[in-house]
Formats: structure tokens, C-alpha cells, sequence
């Protein structure tokens, strides 16, 4: 049993309903007993001690050697529902389990996880527990805590089995086209700014479905009587900067930043749009930067650091400009996501400004 505060903080019985109400009963046919002396209420009151004195060490045994493995999805999203898996497995040799029941402890509270029917000796049973965070962050699971009611079901005993997990919960991803929507802009202008301006030619190839009809050489089409297309240097196309302000915003709900949580989302979906499209894309902010790097181990880095970040008042606006200048110095499309402006730069709160490369 698990309590706050108390002497039996840790003490692991507790008494059911059932427990308690015989207990009542126990103690009103002791005095009974004493008073009358009679013979029979003794027998009684002695059964029904020592139901509780068996209680102790049977309902340990059944509980002894019950293992329960915890599996979670490889990468959680806020407001996405994902699935839990709880393995209760029955390590031992000779003896089934009796009906079992669980408790998740932590920051996480679960949904009611049904009662663990009987389990043979050597056997497991699967459990699929759906859940759903409201926000990012990192939450913890300090302990699961297995109970049983055997042998009478006058008391409950409980087995705290030491499981440390941390969950990391990524911000939500918004598509492009939806991103662009929100904030005003044109899906099409993006993806102009994407593929580049002022970048150096790299080469020509023959020209592929699917390729940007914009990128057509017509004259060296003309030349060879076949479509060609141009292409650029790798390093200045497809590289992004994305630097993120943490000021924190003017608005808050239930104790959160909607400002603040608004541009962390948008960071997440813009290095998830580029990343993807197997750009280089690199996360500046006060609080640290992630170097350029391509690829999903990457992006998931950036997400981490997005999922753990906290607004900050104590950033001055000489950082600010800092920032504003390695990215504007950037060889390839810039983003500055801001919760307030700065003094060089007075951008509107909570908008992002792309910068084309120059």
C-alpha cells in the first residue's frame, strides 16, 4: 500500500471491505466472548484470526514471482493515442498465479487495467493499455505495483516491482500544407524557397518524372534534342536553419505557454518537412543548438531537444541578434520562430520569417 503521509507508508496490506467489516465482527464477538465466556465464541473469534494470520504469507507466496515487462512505442507524440503493452509473466516452476491486479506509478495515470486472471506456472499474459498525452515533455514511471486478494480476500497485498522508465513525448507534427495555412503563407512559396535562390549550378542530367519543370536547361535541351534539368550544389540547397526564440509568450492556459508551445510545434514540423526530404537542417536556440545533420536519428534529435525546451525570460536581445545573424549568415533557407520580437528585428509574436539564401 502506498500512502502520502502516515506511519504505514510502505506497509504493503491493506484491508479490503470485506476485511473490514469482519474485523468489526471479530472484535464485537470477542467481547461477546469475554463476557459470557462462552466456549463457542472463542472457537469463532480464533477462526477468524487466524484467516487473517494465513492471509499474510499466502497472498506473499502467490505474488512471488510475478515479473511484468513494460513495451512502448519507439517515438510518442503529443495528442496522438499509442499502446502499452504490460507482459505479466509467471516465473514460477510449479505454482499458477491467482487473480492479480496493477498499478501504473508515476507521472503517467493510465486507463483501469482489468484484473490479471489465473496464470500457469511458466505462462504470460499480454495486456494493451491505450493512452494519450495532452503535451510534450518527459514523464516518468518509477514503479508498477502488482496486488492480490488470496486467499480470503480480506486484504490486499501489494508487490512494488522497480521498473525506472522515462518517456520522451515529441511535439505534434503539422503538415506543410497546413503549417503554410496557419501562418499565412503559401505552401508553393515554401517550397519556391526550398529549392533554393542564388544557388551555384552543379550539373546537368537528363531530365526524370518527376522533376520540377522550372529546373529545365532549354537551351542544352535544344542542343542535345532531349530534356535536361539542372542541378545545385547539395551543400547550399538543401540546407535549412531553423532558430527558435524562447521567450516566453503573453498567454497562458491552465499553467502552459500557448505562445511558447505554438512555436515549438512549428520548429518540430518544419525540421520534420525538410528532414524527411533529405535536407541538412540545423536547430539554433539560446539554450543550445543541434549541429546540421540529415537523416531520421537527426531529426529525432532535434524533436528531443523541442520536447524538453522551456520558455526563458532571462534572454537578452544581444543573444537575439546573435542568433539572427548566424542564421542569416547560413548558406541555405533560414527560419526564425519567435514568440516576440527583438530590437533589430521587431518580428510580430508568434510568426515565423524565412530567409531566402543569399
Amino acid at each position: 500500500m502506498e500512502r502520502k503521509n502516515g506511519l504505514f507508508s510502505f506497509f504493503p496490506y491493506q484491508l479490503t471491505p470485506r476485511g473490514k467489516f469482519l474485523l468489526g465482527m471479530t472484535l464485537a464477538l470477542f467481547l461477546a466472548a469475554v463476557n459470557t465466556g462462552n466456549n463457542l465464541l472463542y472457537l469463532l473469534v480464533s477462526l477468524l484470526i487466524s484467516s487473517y494470520l494465513l492471509s499474510l504469507p499466502l497472498s506473499r507466496a502467490v505474488l512471488r514471482g510475478i515479473r511484468v515487462d513494460v513495451k512502448l512505442p519507439s517515438h510518442i507524440w503529443a495528442g496522438e493515442r499509442f499502446f502499452i503493452t504490460l507482459k505479466i509473466i509467471n516465473t514460477n516452476r510449479y505454482l499458477s498465479s491467482q487473480p492479480i491486479f496493477l498499478r501504473w506509478c508515476g507521472d503517467v495515470q493510465l486507463n483501469a487495467i482489468p484484473i490479471i486472471p489465473d496464470i500457469p506456472p511458466g505462462e504470460s499474459v499480454s495486456l494493451k493499455v491505450e493512452h494519450a498525452f495532452d503535451r510534450r515533455g518527459c514523464y516518468h514511471l518509477s514503479h508498477i505495483e502488482i496486488g492480490g486478494f488470496y486467499p480470503f480476500g480480506l486484504m490486499a497485498r501489494r508487490e512494488r516491482l522497480v521498473t525506472p522508465i522515462e518517456m520522451v513525448v515529441y511535439p505534434p507534427i503539422e503538415r506543410l500544407g497546413e503549417l503554410a495555412e496557419s501562418k499565412g503563407l503559401e505552401e508553393g512559396l515554401i517550397e519556391s524557397m526550398m529549392k533554393g535562390w542564388g544557388h551555384s549550378l552543379h550539373s546537368l542530367r537528363e531530365y526524370l518524372p518527376g522533376d520540377e519543370v522550372r529546373f529545365l536547361h532549354w537551351k542544352a535541351s535544344a542542343k542535345l534534342s532531349r530534356l535536361m534539368v539542372k542541378e545545385f550544389a547539395r551543400e547550399d540547397e538543401r540546407r535549412v536553419t531553423l532558430i527558435l526564440d524562447i521567450s516566453p509568450g503573453d498567454r497562458e492556459e491552465n499553467g502552459i505557454d500557448i505562445e511558447f508551445e505554438k512555436c515549438v510545434g512549428l520548429a518540430a514540423s518544419l525540421a520534420w518537412h525538410f528532414i524527411t526530404k533529405n535536407y541538412s537542417a540545423q536547430l539554433l536556440s539560446p539554450r543550445g543548438d543541434i549541429p546540421s545533420g540529415f537523416g531520421m536519428p537527426h531529426l529525432f534529435r532535434i524533436l528531443k531537444f523541442l520536447a524538453l525546451v522551456q520558455p526563458s525570460a532571462e534572454i537578452g536581445d544581444n543573444r537575439k541578434r546573435q542568433l539572427l545573424s548566424r542564421g542569416e549568415l547560413s548558406r541555405g533557407l533560414c527560419f526564425w520562430i519567435s514568440t516576440s520580437g527583438t530590437a533589430t528585428s521587431p518580428f510580430p509574436r508568434g510568426t515565423m520569417v524565412a530567409f531566402p539564401p543569399g
